[in-house]
């Protein structure tokens, strides 16, 4: 918060300068010295330390990669791949804030810019909701420092980005690829195709998607979402305690391992088998590797003394 009013003072003064540029006669093509446009000179990639407060309550420090990239001689777009938080002894998965058209002015030696929008976010685990968001901010030739305002169901959380400029490729005006955490890199939706074994006997195969999100540098939420098993005329169809047909292992540790992401864990969620039946909790046993794209993995459900349901999970990004 503390450069919140300075920032917006930042801003009103960039908007000041487009107005002013557009009264200038024969200014077709806003360029800094040395025949690069601003857009040029500030893309790239910034090595950040990112610290949030939520209703002025200042939350632990991250470090992330802030993307910037060329959208037009005076705009960039602002990426934040896959942000979180933590917020009283649970992670907070926001998503990634990326917000394009981003408008850049020249002001005191530096470059500033400023951007309001909505974004559709999972912000405290919910389902996606559209957030609006306040950046403001100013580059130098190697530095960001940023604000993102963000209100979200009564809460006032604020990003403040303070980050080194790491490079851009060849040409100067796109910035080089991030450098992905493991959570990142296998982050997002899976087809899969889904082999079940009950009590050793071998089930049809279905198609299910599985997601994954990235929770922090190397832990993942594991989600198996519409999994039933086919018992006769009957199925069961494992739900969360909120009637979602999901089966969900959070905080999964991921570790490397020749080249691919593997992670193993051992839970029990609470799942309700039977319509109208009470939640109960359902030892899990999972593990499975990332590569290229791609996911191997095994879920054994074990129910009581009755039934083990061997899930064999092969999927593609």
């Amino acid at each position: 918060m503390k450069k919140y009013f300075s920032l917006m003072a930042i801003a009103a003064t960039v908007m000041l300068g487009f107005a002013s540029c557009s009264d200038d006669e024969g200014s077709t093509n806003p360029t800094v010295p040395g025949g690069s446009t601003m857009a040029d000179k500030v893309a790239g990639i910034y090595d950040s330390q990112i610290a949030v407060s939520i209703n002025g309550n200042d939350l632990q420090p991250s470090n992330y990669a802030v993307e910037i990239t060329k959208s037009s001689d005076t705009e960039i777009k602002f990426t934040l791949r896959d942000f979180s938080t933590e917020y009283e002894g649970q992670t907070i998965p926001v998503g990634t804030i990326e917000l394009d058209g981003v408008e850049i002015a020249e002001v005191n030696n530096a470059y500033s810019f400023a951007k309001i929008d909505t974004l559709s976010l999972p912000i405290f685990g919910e389902e996606p909701t559209d957030v609006p968001l306040n950046l403001t901010g100013t580059f130098t030739d190697t530095t960001i420092d940023a604000n993102i305002d963000i209100n979200f169901m009564g809460k006032t959380i604020v990003v403040d980005i303070n980050g080194t400029k790491r490079g851009t490729s060849e040409g100067g005006d796109q910035p080089s690829e991030p450098e992905l955490t493991m959570a990142q890199e296998i982050a997002g939706d899976y087809a899969c195709n889904i082999a079940v074994e009950l009590n050793g006997t071998q089930l049809p195969a279905s198609e299910n998607t599985v997601t994954i999100e990235a929770v922090n540098d190397s832990t993942v939420n594991f989600v198996l979402r519409d999994f039933s098993v086919s018992l006769g005329d009957t199925s069961i169809t494992p739900t969360d305690e909120n009637g979602e047909a999901k089966i969900t292992l959070t905080n999964v540790a991921l570790t490397k391992s020749n080249g691919a992401v593997v992670f193993t864990a051992q839970q029990t969620p609470n799942l309700v088998i039977a319509e109208g039946a009470p939640a109960i909790s359902v030892p899990i046993v999972a593990s499975g590797s990332f590569a290229d794209n791609n996911m191997d993995a095994q879920i054994n459900i074990e129910l009581g003394d009755v039934m083990v349901i061997a899930v064999s999970i092969k999927g593609q990004k």
